[in-house]
């Protein structure tokens, strides 16, 4: 048949208007009563105790031509939600007061019982101190234990197959040709086990919610100081260490940390027979790699160190020698990444910090910088930012994650394997008059690129970084009260 040989009821036939019906539903009621409930000798003791009582539910129903897979793309129908009972009680007593080595001595602690009705029961607490050795200085740490259920949407959005980019393992040019793995699945569809493929460009991929994910659960410490002396008035700097293990982390898996783990990947993160079972048999005519199941899962272990320090200072501008103009204020944070652990199902450990793993980032080192000289009318603004460099996770990852023969890591000193960090600029100015503000800026006012990187998912590595992907931005914005 030639074009345009179709008549308007044969195209009909051919067409449909996709439809998909979906929704979302939280419905809350909760309360609280707070009050000193007691008088101690260095102050009031007071308490917090409230409920909440909550339900979420999603429900998403695609037409039946997409459920049946005939669409552009195939997405199944889905449903399913929960109820959360909790109740809890805060406290703050202050222990100390105006002693000798002790300005103040304050105790922070808050319990909370939570019963979901798929997980059951749940018990987490936070205890903090704080104590104040005179006005300069003060010593503060925490200890938390924290539990956190799946969303709705982690455990029921419904499942979608789409194509991403990929390769095969075990088709020509693939890493692991003639691995016992690959020439298992070959046969497994009736095909020589020597048989090698033709590589194709896309892979099949089935993402979505599984209701097989279990909570997360957490610790976490923090320990620091914050001085403020009095012979420099308006200094404050504080400096805090933190340290957070998370256990049954929930996340997508990797579609093709899958296909490598099945197939030969050394190290593995999933188990080679946990891996091979989330891929569907290969095609018996081509040999073509199957749709690999990629759900939401408890992936992993993780454990995060790092080191905020917080500087601020605020002083007229006539005592730095500057005209009387208006008082000058200066804050700095910086955020120092110590560790990064992650530990897979097989015991697989791998350090993120400074890193790119998979498609986000870790500078191990973030500072933000800001300069604001102001009056009662106006006001000016600079901002520096800084994110660090990062480099590939995995150097294995140039050879398809792993393969039984890898170069040595030297030779991955390639062009986007490793990135240095770059600072930002930002300015803005603001003027005040009556009951009107108005702010003109600019971000990135040198308009710096971002970091070339070689991954395809180069665009989410580059927003969890930080790094500035939109270009010199200026913008203007009035606010007006009545």
């Amino acid at each position: 048949l030639g074009y345009n040989t179709l008549t308007p009821a044969q195209a009909a036939y051919l067409t449909y208007t996709s439809t998909d019906n979906s929704g979302y539903t939280l419905s809350d009621a909760y309360g609280s009563i707070s009050d000193p409930i007691y008088r101690l000798p260095a102050g009031d003791l007071t308490a917090a105790a409230g409920f909440d009582y909550r339900t979420d539910s999603l429900f998403d129903h695609p037409d039946a031509v997409t459920t049946e897979g005939d669409a552009p793309f195939f997405s199944a129908a889905t449903a399913g939600g929960y109820t959360t009972a909790s109740g809890y009680v805060e406290v703050n007593a202050p222990l100390l007061k105006d002693l000798p080595f002790a300005k103040a001595l304050t105790l922070d602690a808050s319990g909370r019982y939570d019963y979901n009705t798929i997980f059951g029961p749940a018990w987490t607490h936070k205890e903090g101190l704080d104590y104040a050795i005179d006005d300069s200085f003060r010593l503060r740490g925490s200890h938390s234990i924290g539990f956190r259920a799946p969303q709705v949407r982690e455990l029921y959005s419904g499942q979608t197959l789409g194509a991403v980019l990929g390769s095969d393992p075990c088709a020509l040019g693939g890493a692991f040709v003639g691995s016992p793995a690959c020439r298992a699945s070959l046969m497994a569809v009736g095909l020589p086990a020597t048989a090698v493929p033709a590589q194709i460009d896309e892979v099949g991929v089935i993402n979505g919610g599984s209701p097989a994910v279990r909570p997360e659960t957490s610790q976490f410490w923090t320990a620091g100081g914050v001085l403020t002396p009095v012979v420099v008035p308006a200094l404050s700097v504080a400096v805090d260490y933190y340290t957070i293990l998370i256990r049954s982390e929930i996340g997508g898996l990797d579609a093709n940390r899958i296909v490598a783990d099945c197939y030969g990947g050394i190290p593995y993160v999933i188990s080679p027979a946990a891996a091979c079972k989330l891929i569907g048999p290969r095609n018996s005519m081509t040999g073509s790699l199957g749709n690999v199941t990629a759900l939401n899962a408890n992936i992993a272990n993780e454990n995060t160190d790092g080191i905020d320090v917080d500087v601020s200072y605020a002083v007229e501008a006539a005592a730095l020698g500057l005209p009387s103009i208006g008082k000058l204020t200066l804050d700095g944070q910086v955020n120092y990444l110590l560790a990064d652990t992650t530990t897979g199902s097989t015991g697989v450990v791998q350090q993120l910090a400074g890193t790119f793993p998979g498609d986000s980032a870790e500078p191990r080192w973030k500072a933000l910088v800001t300069a604001v000289l102001a009056t009662e009318m106006w006001s000016l603004s600079a901002t520096e930012r800084y994110y660090g460099g990062v480099r590939n996770a995995d150097p294995s990852s140039a050879c398809e994650y792993g393969a039984v023969t890898c170069p040595a890591k030297g030779a991955y000193d390639f062009e986007g394997n490793e990135t240095a960090g770059l600072f930002f600029t930002d300015l803005s100015a603001t003027y005040r008059f009556r009951n009107i503000t108005m702010t003109v800026g600019v971000d990135n006012l040198f308009d710096k690129d971002p970091p070339f990187l070689q991954p395809s998912d180069e665009g989410n590595i580059l927003s969890t970084a930080g790094y500035d992907a939109i270009g010199r931005f200026v913008y203007m914005k009035a606010n007006m009260r009545f």
